[in-house]
């Protein structure tokens, strides 16, 4: 049986609802990276799955950037206009409900440090003009800086962290202009690691003072917080 046999709507539906473990989802990526056209529907159902959510948000304040951002990702990736406008108009109809039910809620910034909200504000602008996605904060995570950079890809946008498990390590976002999908690859030189992944057409570069197996459950906290 060929990977093309094994993956149905029924894996299509468990990834985009996130109930595959990993070895189901690196099967259905490697699928969808085979199938162009397959990989245009499930991003769009991705993005409308994440929509949805936003009517009872975890961190209310990034959903603006956050929908707006993954909406133009799969408008520009995928080049399907016309299929993305309803899924553009429905997601806002969803943010204006759900952003004014937080307010009325008092749910600002709620326990948040003024820090991290100023520095999320800022990578949300540089998201935005790079064209780039970016990964939310893993809980415990603390953003403690963010800026312009450039790559061989052109002009990226670097994240540092400071983590209670990994300590301090960087990623490094960028457009590439390519679709792919790509799992998290390790490569390890002397004390260090670097990772990269694709989703879509960004390109994510995390770079950290670890070895192999620390290094690769670090970009699985990242990576995850994409789906």
């Amino acid at each position: 049986m060929t990977n093309a046999d094994r993956i149905g709507e029924a894996e299509l539906n468990a990834y985009v609802d996130g109930q595959l473990d990993i070895a189901g989802r690196v099967e259905v990526e490697d699928h969808l990276a085979r199938n162009p056209e397959i990989a245009a529907r499930v991003m769009a159902d991705l993005g409308m799955r994440d929509a949805l959510r936003l009517a009872f948000p975890l961190e209310p304040a990034d959903a603006p950037d956050r929908t707006i951002a993954a909406a133009r990702r799969l408008e520009n990736a995928l080049g399907f206009r016309r299929t993305l406008v309803p899924l553009r108009r429905l997601a806002a109809g969803i943010l204006i409900f759900a952003l004014g039910w937080a307010a009325s809620l008092g749910w600002n910034e709620i326990s948040r440090p003024a820090g991290q909200t100023a520095l999320l504000a800022r990578a949300a602008k540089l998201a935005e003009a790079v064209d780039v996605r970016l990964p939310r904060v893993p809980v415990g995570w603390t953003l403690v800086n963010a800026a312009m950079t450039r790559t061989q890809n052109g002009p990226g946008v670097k994240l540092s962290f400071d983590t209670p498990e990994f300590g301090l390590l960087s990623l490094v976002a960028t457009d590439t202009r390519d679709v792919a999908i790509e799992f998290p690859t390790v490569r390890t030189k002397s004390h260090s690691s670097t990772v990269h992944w694709q989703m879509v057409s960004d390109r994510y570069d995390m770079t950290a003072n670890l070895a192999m197996r620390p290094a690769e459950l670090a970009a699985l906290e990242l990576y995850q917080t994409l789906y």
